[in-house]
Parts: structure tokens; sequence; C-alpha cells
């Protein structure tokens, strides 16, 4: 492990609710202001709590950063629906600071809602250069790395059948571009370097701009997603 060199993929994302529903057909949706994993520690509750004034539900926000909940109190059975509900959330200094919120409908909200979270703001991964096993391009705009599988190694019980599978990071480079990349990153694990070396092959963060010179290993790479095997006979 000392001397091995790891390949780092960073995608940081807006996580969000996804649409959650919250009376019949209305659903609300929120989406982190701020990319990457702290997105993912912001979650929302809706109560019965009176309302801040007619249709109008009252917010508040609890906890300390990042695990903070914003707590939406619709009356119950009071004619404040999901739009009502996404544009007092926006209004707020505090929620509106954390998210950017939707409602699809205004039929009323007219019971509680548990808490749920915000999810998929840090998809990142990291691989040590020994698992990659080759790369070969997707389409003429994108290059698959294809690695070991973090979940399925030599030794695990979930290979007992021996099905084969693979990790897969695949970049986007724009067109026809994939000997260049490919070279970049063969030029990243061959470099002199001691001990371990920590290779960042891409740092993408569409929100925040995280993808700035030196933290990309080439300019080519506009975009990543992530593909992990999950194991096969757990």
């Amino acid at each position: 492990m000392v001397n091995e060199n790891y390949l780092y993929f960073n995608l940081q994302e807006q996580a969000t609710s996804g649409a959650v529903a919250v009376q019949g057909s209305e659903t609300l949706t929120l989406v982190a202001k701020e990319s990457g994993f702290k997105g993912n520690e912001i979650s929302c509750e809706i109560t019965e709590d009176a309302l801040a004034s007619a249709n109008t539900p009252a917010i508040s926000v609890t906890g300390t950063a990042p695990r903070q909940k914003i707590v939406v109190g619709v009356g119950g059975a009071s004619g404040a629906g999901a739009q009502d509900a996404a544009s007092a959330i926006n209004a707020d200094a505090t929620a509106g600071a954390l998210v950017t919120a939707t409602g699809s409908a205004d039929t009323g909200i007219a019971a509680a809602v548990a808490e749920f979270f915000l999810s998929g703001g840090d998809a990142s991964a990291c691989f040590p250069a020994s698992s990659l096993v080759g790369m070969a391009p997707g389409s003429r705009s994108t290059l698959d790395l294809f690695f070991k599988s973090l979940n399925n190694f030599g030794g695990s019980s979930s290979e007992s059948n021996e099905e084969v599978v693979s990790d897969i990071v695949r970049l986007t480079i724009g067109n026809d571009n994939h000997k260049e990349v490919m070279q970049r990153i063969c030029e990243l694990l061959v470099s002199a370097r001691g001990g371990y070396k920590f290779d960042v092959i891409a740092s993408l963060d569409p929100n925040n701009s995280l993808g700035s010179d030196g933290m990309v290993s080439s300019p080519k790479i506009t975009t990543l997603s992530t593909t992990i095997a999950a194991k096969v006979n757990a």
C-alpha cells in the first residue's frame, strides 16, 4: 500500500429529495443549494403545526450544519399545499439558503409527513491503480475505465459462482479525444514520485466549479459518472 498509486474521481452534485408525495399525487421536491456530501445531511419534515398566516406554512430550521432539518408547519387540513410549502421554504432566509423547493400542486396537505433526507450529493470514487484493468471508448465522446470490483474482490464469498464483474468510471471527453486522455492518465501513473500517490483524475463540481486548473488530469474531461457493481452473490 505504501507504494501504491490511487486514482480519485471526484463528482460533487446537488443532493435532492426527489419528488416526495405529501398528499395524494401532490409532491414536494427539494434540491440542495450547495453541491457535495453536505446536501445529504439536509432533511425535511412536514408537521401539523400552526400556519404562519393564511395558506402560508410556518418554516423553521433545526440542528447544526451540516445536519439540519427544515420543519414545515401546514396546520393540518388547512388548504396549504405543496406549492405553498415550496414558496415558504424558498422565502425563508435560513431554509432558502439550504435548498430550492418546488411544489407540484396546491390541493392541500392534510396530514404530517415523516422526516425525509436529500441524497445523491457525492458520487466520488477512489481506486488503487493496480485495480485498473483497461480503458476503452464508450462512444465517440466518452471513455470508460474498467476496475476490479470494490464489492467483488478476490477471496470474497460473493465470487463463489465465479461471475466476473467490473466497476466502471465513464469520462465525457469531447469527440475523438480518447488517445489524448488515455495518454494523460498513463503519464500520471508512471510519473516519478516517492511513496504512495494520490492522482486526481477528475474533480468536477458543476455547482461550485471545483474543476479548476491542476485538479483535472485533462481539460478534455468535462463530466464523469461511476458505476459500482453490487455484490453479485451477497
